[in-house]
C-alpha cells in the first residue's frame, strides 16, 4: 500500500460516506410520504395517497427495477432516499419541479400533478419516518409578507450571506447596498415570490454558479415548447425532445426566438443566471428558454400559445424560414448526452464514459481500466457531466501517475470561517491542511513545492480558513497501474462543479490532452439556508476554489487544449461524434502531451 493510501485512509477513515454527500439537486424527493404495499409503493403528495405510475415520464416500475440491480436488497430504501441519484443513473435529467402521473387510492382516478418540487426537506422526512423518526410537517410558508416580516428577512439574508458566502467579495458587487435599496423600496405588503426573484438577481451578480434563491410560490409555466436548444458548429440547433431529428430536417440552426436573436434572450436572462463564464451564461440560458411563458412574462412580452423559430440551413446564416410551434404540457428534458458506454474502441483503444462524478462508480471504473491496460491510447468522456464527488478523479489519477512523477495537488481551496462551520468542513471534499500530513511524505511535499509559488487572482484573507489541498497520486489499491499511454479527456460547457476540479487537476499532466470545449465553472462546497419569514429557500458557495495557477473555477471554467465544436447531427440519436472522431484521431497519431 502506498504511503499516500496510507494517509488517506487515516484522515479519511470512511471516504465514501463523505464523497457520497451531494448538493440538494441530488437529494431531493417529490412525494410528501411514501409507505410500501406488497412490495409496491404508495406516495403521498399533499393530502391525498396515490399509486405512482410514473415520475417525469420515466415508468416507476423501470425506476423500481433500477434501484433492484443497482442496489441488492435495498429497493425500497433507495427509492425513498436516492430517487435522483436513481433516475440519474438510468440516463434521465430530474428538474427541480417534476410531473408526477398517479392513480389516487381514495378514487382509483388517473392524474397527472405538474411542476411538483424536488425538495430535499421531504426525503428527509421520508428518511427520518423510515427510520421510525417522527418529524412534523414544515407549514407552507406564506405568499405575502408585511413589510416588517421583509425587511426581517432582507436582513438576515444579508447576515447569512456575510458569515458563510465564499464570493461575496470576490468581485466589485455592493451586495449590502443592493439589499439596503431592496428594503427601503418594500411596500406595506410584500409577495413572496418578487422578494425572492430579486434577491436572487442580487445574489446572481456575484458570479457563483452553485448559488440560487428559491421559493414554492414562484410561478412555475404550464406549457413548453417541444424543442430543446443545443449549441454546434459555431452556431444553435433546435432538436426534437426524443433527439430523433431536428425541429425542421433542412433548417436545423436557429436564427431568432419570437422575433428576437438568440443574443437579445441570452442577456435579457443573464441577471437570473450566475454572473458566470461565457460559456455557462450561454448554456443554462438556452436551457432556460423551456420556460418561454414564464420569460414572455417576467419580460413584458406578449402571451402566446406557441412559439415562432426563425430556422436556417447554416449557422451563419443572417435570415430563415419562420416555423410556428405549439406548447406542449409537458417539459422536455436534455438527459445525459452522449450516451455511449464505456467500451474498448477499433483501434486498441479504450473509452472510458463518466456520465456522472458518482463514487458507486469508482469499481466499474477499476474493471475498466483493468481491461484497457494493453491498449494503445484511451479517450475519457465527461461531456454533459454536471458533477457530485470527487472519488472518480482520485481513482483515475491513480493510474496516470508514474513511479517517478510522484503525487501532485489539483486543487486549492479555504472556506468562509463561520460557527456553522466544522473544522472538517472541506473533508468531504478530500482537502487536507499541510500539518495534516507527514512532513515527509509525497502529499506534504507536493503542497509544500505548490504553496511557495501559489499565488491566487483573488486573496480571500481574513474570515477564511487556511489553504486546503485535493492530493493526488497512487492510490495502492490492487490492480492498480501505471497506464504510461496519451490519454484524451472529452469537456464541454455542461460539465460543472466535481467535473471542473477533474479536468483541472488534470489539464498539463504528462500525456493528457483536454479536447472539445471549456467546462461551465464551478467549485462551492455548496450549503443552504432558509428565511425566518418567507420559507425562501437559499444556495451559495462556502469554499473559495481555485486551480493550481491560481486561478479561481467559478467564472472560467477549464479551458481544452484543442478546441472541436460537435457537427449538428452529433446531436441526434444514431448521428456521428466528430469530438470523438478527432479524440481517436489523435491518439492514433500517437500525439501526447
Amino acid at each position: 500500500m502506498s504511503k499516500l493510501l496510507t494517509l488517506l485512509a487515516l484522515l479519511f477513515a470512511t471516504p465514501l460516506l463523505f464523497a457520497s454527500v451531494q448538493d440538494h439537486d441530488r437529494r431531493g424527493s417529490p412525494f410528501d410520504g411514501l409507505r410500501w404495499k406488497d412490495g409496491r409503493p404508495e406516495v403521498q403528495v399533499g393530502d391525498d395517497w396515490y399509486r405512482p405510475v410514473a415520475i417525469h415520464g420515466t415508468k416507476v416500475e423501470a425506476i423500481l427495477e433500477h434501484c433492484g440491480k443497482r442496489w441488492p436488497g435495498q429497493t425500497e430504501k433507495r427509492f425513498g432516499e436516492d430517487l435522483v441519484e436513481a433516475m440519474v443513473g438510468m440516463g434521465v435529467e430530474v428538474p427541480k419541479e417534476v410531473d408526477l402521473e398517479l392513480v389516487r387510492l381514495s378514487d382509483g382516478k388517473s392524474v397527472t400533478l405538474e411542476g411538483v418540487e424536488m425538495s430535499l426537506a421531504k426525503r428527509n422526512a421520508i428518511r427520518n419516518a423510515s427510520r421510525g423518526g417522527s418529524r412534523p410537517r414544515r407549514p407552507s410558508p406564506p405568499a405575502t409578507l408585511s413589510r416588517e416580516q421583509a425587511r426581517a428577512d432582507v436582513a438576515e439574508f444579508r447576515e447569512r450571506l456575510e458569515d458563510q458566502f465564499a464570493y461575496l467579495h470576490t468581485r466589485d458587487v455592493d451586495v449590502a447596498g443592493d439589499l439596503e435599496r431592496l428594503a427601503q423600496e418594500l411596500g406595506e405588503e410584500v409577495a413572496t415570490a418578487d422578494l425572492c426573484d430579486r434577491m436572487h438577481r442580487i445574489l446572481m451578480r456575484c458570479g457563483d454558479g452553485h448559488a440560487r434563491v428559491q421559493s414554492e410560490h414562484l410561478e412555475r409555466p404550464d406549457a413548453y415548447p417541444p424543442v430543446l436548444l443545443v449549441e454546434a458548429e459555431g452556431g444553435v440547433v433546435a432538436l426534437r425532445p426524443d433527439r430523433s431529428g431536428f425541429l425542421d430536417a433542412k433548417r436545423p440552426f436557429v436564427v431568432k426566438i419570437d422575433g428576437r436573436k438568440l443574443a437579445e434572450w441570452v442577456d435579457d436572462l443573464s441577471p437570473w443566471i450566475a454572473a458566470g463564464s461565457p460559456q455557462l451564461v450561454r448554456e443554462r440560458a438556452l436551457r432556460a428558454m423551456r420556460e418561454i411563458v414564464s420569460w414572455r412574462q417576467r419580460l413584458g412580452l406578449p402571451a402566446a400559445e406557441t412559439v415562432t423559430y426563425e430556422l436556417a440551413a447554416r449557422p451563419t446564416a443572417r435570415s430563415g424560414k419562420n416555423l410556428e410551434v405549439e406548447l406542449g404540457g409537458r417539459r422536455p428534458t436534455y438527459g445525459s448526452w452522449p450516451r455511449g458506454e464505456t467500451r474498448r474502441l477499433e483501434g486498441d483503444l479504450g473509452y472510458l464514459r463518466l456520465a456522472r462524478m458518482d463514487d458507486d462508480l469508482i469499481p466499474d471504473l477499476r474493471r475498466a481500466m483493468a481491461g484497457f491496460e494493453d491498449t494503445r491510447g484511451l479517450v475519457v468522456d465527461v461531456r454533459g457531466n454536471g458533477g457530485g464527488s470527487r472519488g472518480l478523479l482520485i481513482a483515475l489519477a491513480g493510474y496516470l501517475t508514474g513511479e517517478d512523477e510522484g503525487a501532485w495537488v489539483g486543487n486549492v481551496a479555504a472556506y468562509r470561517l463561520s460557527d456553522r462551520f466544522r473544522e472538517d468542513h472541506l473533508r468531504a471534499r478530500f482537502m487536507v491542511r499541510p500539518e495534516e500530513m507527514p512532513a515527509k511524505s509525497a502529499g506534504r511535499e507536493a503542497i509544500d513545492a505548490l504553496a511557495r509559488t501559489f499565488r491566487p487572482e483573488w486573496d480571500p484573507g481574513q474570515g477564511f480558513s487556511p489553504w486546503h489541498y485535493l492530493v493526488l497520486g497512487p492510490t495502492g489499491e490492487d490492480g492498480e497501474y501505471f497506464y504510461d499511454k496519451p490519454v484524451v479527456v472529452l469537456s464541454d460547457a455542461g460539465c460543472f462543479s466535481a467535473t471542473d476540479i477533474f479536468l483541472g487537476a488534470l489539464k498539463g499532466r504528462p500525456r493528457v490532452t483536454l479536447m472539445g470545449a471549456a467546462s461551465g465553472g464551478g467549485s462551492a462546497r455548496s450549503q443552504g439556508f432558509r428565511l425566518a419569514h418567507s420559507g425562501i429557500e437559499v444556495r451559495c458557495a462556502s469554499m473559495a476554489s481555485f486551480r493550481t495557477d491560481g486561478r479561481l473555477y467559478d467564472g472560467r471554467g477549464v479551458e481544452v487544449d484543442q478546441e472541436v465544436e460537435p457537427a449538428a447531427g452529433d446531436l441526434l440519436e444514431g448521428g456521428g461524434d466528430l469530438v470523438l472522431e478527432r479524440a481517436v484521431e489523435h491518439l492514433k497519431g500517437g500525439r501526447s502531451r
